[in-house]
């Protein structure tokens, strides 16, 4: 009982801001004799996570283990301030809490790229990190290392995926017109659409193109055959997608409408 309070009347001394302030402008040492004062402060619970995350802060090194007895919410501070080692057995002593794993692996994602097998994870688990905030190469790294050939029956992955091929300013990965349609389609906005339909074009025939249009609402859905004229609005991507489609002869021939700037595309009639 006498510890119970002498541990409640010291966490108690620590929130108190005046204390606090004063506490940490003297930095807390790495010593031997020091280490019940880290320990304690890891450990401490009964702080508010705002100030706990002031104190973990303060640890000069980071822990070897996540304590046995600590919240969640504890736990994330830790990894937020990586004041945990970052290593395979204190990510499964994570195991059932996917949330904290994957922004234990964000904070840490260059260790785990440069080492990546020594850690259990698939790509449900690499998805979930592309939606973290790690750098876009870093994103490009995880999506090599992914099985894309799910893509067409995971549409919310493809979706998730293509964007950041564009992003990524790098060689677009060896896929097939299958996977290619999937991440082009699932896209979110159309304009998204149009852009990795012109960076991944060359991987469909022409019959593919056009059902990859005939997808895309109006006025892109109607660039078929036939004797329509679909407009499209002069922006870089039409006029990319246009230049393209003429060079490959899926389309008769550009043009300009007497009334505007954009470009009118005329259609072979069969």
């Amino acid at each position: 009982m006498s510890e119970d309070f002498e541990g409640d009347a010291l966490i108690a001394f620590l929130c108190n801001d005046d204390v606090r302030a004063a506490l940490l402008k003297t930095p807390i040492a790495q010593s031997k004799e020091a280490f019940p004062l880290r320990q304690f402060l890891i450990n401490a619970e009964g702080l508010t996570d705002n100030v706990y995350r002031e104190y973990v802060r303060a640890l000069p090194i980071a822990f070897q283990k996540f304590p046995a007895s600590l919240s969640a919410s504890k736990r994330l501070v830790l990894i937020g301030e990586q004041r945990i080692t970052f290593n395979a057995e204190n990510l499964n002593a994570l195991a059932g809490e996917i949330d904290l794993q994957v922004e234990f692996v964000a904070k840490n994602i260059t260790s785990y790229l440069s080492d990546p097998n020594s850690f259990s994870i698939d790509d449900d688990f690499r998805q979930r990190l592309l939606a973290t905030g790690i750098s876009d190469s870093d994103k490009r790294a995880l999506i090599d290392s992914m099985d894309l050939s799910v893509l067409p029956g995971l549409p919310e992955r493809a979706s998730v995926v293509g964007p950041i091929l564009l992003l990524a300013n790098a060689q677009m990965p060896s896929l097939s017109p299958e996977v290619a349609k999937a991440i082009i389609l699932n896209a979110e906005t159309v304009g998204t659409q149009v852009k990795l339909l012109n960076r991944l074009h060359d991987l469909l025939n022409v019959n593919e193109v056009r059902e990859v249009l005939a997808q895309f609402p109006d006025p892109y859905s109607k660039i078929q055959t036939g004797y329509a004229r679909p407009v499209l609005k002069r922006t870089n991507e039409n006029s990319e997608l246009a230049k393209w489609l003429d060079e490959r002869g899926i389309i008769s021939s550009l043009g300009k409408p007497l009334w505007s700037n954009d470009i009118m595309i005329n259609l072979f009639r069969s």
